[in-house]
């Protein structure tokens, strides 16, 4: 099944996956439809998913299969076994295109998240169709901008003829640090320029893709915790700021202790008639209540949904949410909960029973099972999975894993103390005991009495505010205008982290120089413009360009023009490093980036400066130093994968 693995930039260096502990982490038809286990080959009951979602960029290139277009080809099995993917794999495949002038001037690029500091096994399917001759379609395969083979890939050199399916294995580590725990796969055209006799089509294919975790040297296979993103630290700061800001709204506070004194009343009242009558009604036999804790989701009430001829292929779990818990094992949970022992029952609900357990020996959790008779099933408990993994708070209990084993469905949250168990009141038991205080009449009054008061409450309370609204819109809409201005002009970010290829680039912006060239940039990095953005233009101890490579422009001329332009005088030069973008008509050319490498002089006449290089001077350095033909364009691909707004550093 497995064999050696050539590691990335190490060609003479292996990695055996014959004597690893592998983990798998992504399997991918890519080109072709999701492929359930049951149509995997061999009985080997894999699952193969679609690979777009895991596509990078605009260019998605083109998807083609053997059936349906008249070419009804025969994969024929003479250099892999049958049991390495299904026959559907190797019938369907991804590809860039068939026009060179689109085809080489992008990457056809996938984008996988993974742990930090552990090696992977990269497998890729490939099974030529329409070729059947060598170098008529040859491409370059970069693994974290690594290339895999300097001479090109070449699917019908390696398999010796049409229709034959292979795969190759690689090996990557991907180290710990920022923007590193990524793995990303490229395509892209060998052309003339690499010296070599180019090939008949300029255009690259894959069908298939397999990635493997593989154990460390303590053969472990764990990946550290979730970190919380950026979204959910900045939410927490602004519900903490609110609670802090005594003076805005003075009144919620009166308002919220009347309807707190007010609630509590109630509850008193309830309290002791239910405590009251408690002997008149006989407990249930299990002796648990018919409601789950308070901490627990529930769900949204519509059609049935089974579990018996579904499965989460149907609402497949994000990889995000896959990532951010853990994927446990039937018989984990089965351990957890001594069978599912109903003296471990906490509490019933809609979706099944709640038992607690005890995983990994020390860990205490609160283990719901879901129930097949119940009205929720697979969307429920996938949606339930995405919203609670991507939440950590401290009043929320946290969701840590959940298993889908066997037909057996089981959420794992944290278990909390029995003093932070809150269950729900029963409104039918209430009325029943009313009835027994003062008759089925006196229970509806009192029940209407409450609905009349609280709407009372509700209705005074918008009275109040909508007359405030008014009195405050009449006699201070300047200074709020003025506050909220003044907010806006606070919140420009100060910083833009570049992602590119070669690392990071941060970009301290000239927000005061040079608003409204400042203001389009934010506006274009909040849009995603910059994402797969090439540098098309690298000339050395002078500038780097970013930008599209087929409008170019009239800065063309100067840019060529730079080692004219440096003998001249140096008396009104500008220091390297600085960010800008051309001052000619973008409407039709979008937004160029401009890097300087070096002194420029009158640099005002040619770019519009928005910024400087404050950290990252080596990147650019880096990327100046690359190979470019005789118009300075880069031999290798260089470009940004990603632009960050940042207010501080």
């Amino acid at each position: 099944m497995f064999g050696a693995a050539t590691l990335v930039g190490f060609s003479e260096q292996t990695v055996d996956g014959a004597t690893e502990n592998l983990q798998t982490m992504y399997r991918l038809n890519v080109g072709g439809n999701y492929i359930p286990p049951t149509n995997d080959s061999a009985g080997m009951l894999r699952t193969w998913y679609d690979d777009t979602p895991y596509l990078y960029g605009a260019n998605a290139g083109v998807t083609s299969s053997t059936s349906g277009d008249g070419n009804d080809a025969v994969v024929r099995w003479q250099k892999t076994a049958k049991y390495i993917a299904p026959e559907d794999v190797y019938r369907t495949w991804r590809s860039m295109g068939p026009d060179p002038n689109l085809t080489l001037h992008y990457n056809l690029t996938w984008q996988f998240q993974v742990d930090p500091n552990f090696m992977y096994l990269v497998r890729l399917h490939f099974c030529e169709h329409l070729y059947s001759k060598t170098n008529q379609r040859v491409f370059y395969i970069y693994i974290n901008n690594q290339t895999v083979i300097p001479d090109g890939a070449d699917v019908i050199a390696w398999a010796g003829a049409k229709d034959i399916p292979i795969y190759e294995d690689y090996a990557i580590f991907v180290p710990n640090g920022q923007g590193d725990a990524q793995i990303w796969l490229a395509l892209h055209p060998k052309d003339q320029s690499d010296g070599d006799s180019p090939p008949e089509f300029y255009d690259a294919i894959l069908n298939g893709l397999e990635i493997f975790k593989v154990n460390d040297g303590n053969k472990n296979l764990g990946g550290p915790n979730p970190v919380p993103s950026g979204a959910m630290l900045k939410a927490e700061e602004s519900q903490r700021q609110a609670f802090e800001d005594d003076s805005t709204k003075p009144n919620l506070k009166m308002i919220g202790a009347a309807s707190g004194a007010a609630a509590f009343g109630l509850a008193a009242v309830l309290c002791i008639a239910m405590y009251q009558k408690r002997n008149r009604y006989p407990r249930s036999k299990s002796g648990t209540s018919s409601w789950l804790p308070i901490y627990s989701t529930s769900h949204t009430q519509g059609n049935k949904s089974t579990t018996g001829g579904g499965s989460v292929a149907s609402a497949q779990v994000s990889s995000d949410a896959a990532a951010n818990c853990r994927h446990f094992s039937l018989a984990e949970i089965k351990m957890a909960t001594k069978n599912f022992n109903e003296s471990h029952v906490i509490g019933v609900g809609g979706f099944g029973k709640v038992y607690r357990g005890v995983i990994d020996g020390k860990t205490k959790v609160a283990i719901k099972r879901s129930n097949p008779s119940s009205e929720q099933g697979v969307h429920e408990f996938v949606t339930e999975i995405e919203m609670l993994s991507k939440l950590r708070h401290k009043h929320l209990v946290s969701l840590i894993g959940y298993c889908e084993e066997e037909g057996e469905m089981a959420l794992v949250y944290d278990f909390m103390a029995h003093d932070r168990e809150i269950h729900a009141i029963k409104p039918t038991a209430t009325v029943q005991h009313l009835k027994g205080l003062v008759g089925e009449v006196a229970a509806i009054a009192f029940f209407s009495l409450i609905v009349l008061l609280v709407l009372f409450f509700i209705f005074s309370t918008y009275r109040h505010f909508s007359h405030r609204s008014v009195d405050q819109g009449e006699h201070g809409y300047h200074t709020g205008r003025k506050g909220l201005n003044a907010l806006k002009k606070s919140d420009v970010p100060r910083y833009a982290i570049i992602n590119t290829s070669k690392g990071f680039i941060t970009v301290e912006l000239f927000k005061d120089g040079s608003p409204e060239v400042v203001d389009e940039f934010i506006n274009l990095c909040q849009k995603g413009y910059f994402k797969g953005m090439q540098f098309h233009r690298v000339i050395k101890n002078y500038v780097i360009q970013g930008g599209d490579i087929h409008s170019l422009g009239a800065q063309e001329e100067w840019t060529f023009r730079g080692k004219v332009y440096s003998q001249l005088d140096q008396s009104t030069k500008h220091e390297a490093f600085m960010v800008g973008t051309s001052k000619t008509k973008r409407d039709s050319k979008g937004f160029e980036l401009f890097i300087t490498t070096a002194p420029i002089p009158d640099l005002n006449e040619k770019l519009t400066l928005f910024g400087r290089v404050a950290k990252g001077q080596d990147v650019v350095q880096e990327i100046e130093e690359v190979d470019t033909d005789e118009h300075y364009q880069p031999k290798t691909p260089v470009g940004i994968m990603d632009v960050k707004l940042e207010h501080k550093i």
